[in-house]
């Protein structure tokens, strides 16, 4: 029986050793990750911002980052963009006034939409240097924009897919410690399963009688006087009452180890659970979610305060031409101009009363998105202190049962020092 005790031991110890170097492995492959894809992102980030000195800087002037460029300035600007700039891993090119207006954009739709919000960023970015960010599975890199030979300054910003940068550094990475993750786990239910067979041994071992473990010789009642040998023999029978007792906290204090082992197996597998859910939307907020989202919400509006001046401006417009038509003296013919301009100020309304709806829901879509983002990121880390509690509370029961054996142990040798005292 002490054989069997001592294996099941050593087999808790071998695969306690194992876990413990497949924790250590999961948070190196974890950092090794992390680092390459910082690498990777500083590199991206120094690539931008050589392209905008060497590319992008001489061939602006001061009066294109002083005011939205006009189409013919686009066209000129996007040939130069195009085969210097956008021949590579660049997807967009963005130049941003002081004051947070598009003035060149490579999306024609963009030049000239002013977002206010957007200005502190820009001048920190004026002050410090060079600056990325991820959005929308997008690396968008702010380089600060000053051409030569003119006072004026600007920022310009250089985006393309993140997916790239992210599959060639992190993902391995990241999916071996996923995997590392699921052995650990394992290694864990093995060890509460050891745990159980060993304490189903030592609760048999427990029930034995003193006499079995002396090797089943029969106490003599009778002595000199005829007085029973375990009242002749008080250390003996104080040894053998520690002894039984050592063995029942013992056999508790793995109980509750092996009760703690798998409640904190359990919270393992949740925290798995709720990594492979954030893992899937690792490329659209790998980092910081909620600022991201913000600056979405952000240019959303910026977009719904745009659409509503030039909707203003057009219904102006076309109550103007209505009055225009009230006052023409009666009986004089219509102008065929003046109609179609009420009649295309009258269908650019509509229209721009229809991207106004679309970009209202887009709000409203955004701002239901950052309070989900919130909440789950609120869960997720009530769920990672409930799992450090947990660890907590199943290491200091290991501690507490490794000390009761010792006890144990102790209280074996007492009782075979006894015992051989007495056969002598």
């Amino acid at each position: 029986m002490a054989g069997t005790r001592d294996t099941y031991r050593l087999a808790r110890v071998a695969l306690i050793g194992v876990a413990l170097a497949l924790l250590v492995l999961i948070v190196t492959t974890y950092l090794i990750g992390a680092s390459k894809l910082t690498s990777a992102e500083a590199s991206a980030t120094d690539s931008a911002r050589i392209l905008v000195q060497e590319n992008l800087a001489d061939d602006v002037t001061g009066a294109d980052l002083t005011a939205p460029v006009g189409d013919a300035r686009a066209r000129e600007l996007d040939l130069v963009v195009e085969a210097a700039i956008l021949s590579g891993d660049t997807d967009a090119v963005t130049i941003w006034d002081t004051g947070g207006t598009i003035v060149y954009s490579t999306d024609p739709g963009l030049i000239g939409t002013r977002l206010p919000e957007e200005r502190f960023r820009l001048k920190s970015i004026l002050k410090d240097g060079t600056d990325s960010t991820v959005q929308d599975g997008m690396f968008s890199t702010r380089v600060p924009l000053a051409p030569a030979g003119t006072d004026a300054s600007a920022v310009a910003q250089l985006d393309r897919a993140y997916a790239p940068i992210w599959n060639a550094t992190a993902k391995p990475w990241r999916s071996a410690s996923i995997a590392l993750g699921l052995i650990l786990v394992l290694v864990l239910i093995a060890i509460y399963q050891v745990s159980r067979m060993a304490a189903r041994t030592w609760t048999f071992t427990t029930g034995a009688t003193f006499q079995t473990m002396r090797g089943g010789r029969p106490a003599q009642l009778g002595g000199v006087n005829g007085a029973d040998l375990a009242h002749a023999q008080p250390d003996l029978r104080r040894a053998e009452e520690g002894l039984a007792r050592a063995e029942v906290r013992a056999t508790t204090a793995e109980e509750r180890a092996a009760v703690l082992q798998e409640q904190y197996r359990k919270t393992l597998e949740e925290l798995h659970a709720a990594t492979t859910l954030l893992d899937g939307a690792a490329l659209e907020t790998p980092s910081r979610p909620d600022p991201e989202i913000e600056e979405r919400l952000l240019k959303a509006e910026g977009r719904v305060r745009l659409l509503e001046g030039q909707l203003q401006s057009v219904k102006g417009e076309r109550d103007k031409l209505a009055s225009d038509a009230q006052e023409r003296p009666a009986g004089a013919a219509p102008d065929p101009k003046v109609e179609e301009r009420a009649r295309s100020a009258e269908a650019e309304v509509a229209s721009l009363r229809n991207e106004l709806e679309t970009a209202r829901h887009e709000v409203a879509g955004v701002v239901k998105e950052l309070e989900s983002t919130r909440r789950e990121r609120e869960r997720l880390s009530a769920r990672t202190a409930d799992a450090g509690r947990l660890e907590a509370e199943a290491t200091a029961a290991r501690t507490e049962a490794d000390r009761t054996r010792k006890a144990l142990e102790t209280a074996k040798a007492e009782l075979a020092a006894a015992s051989g005292e007495l056969q002598a």
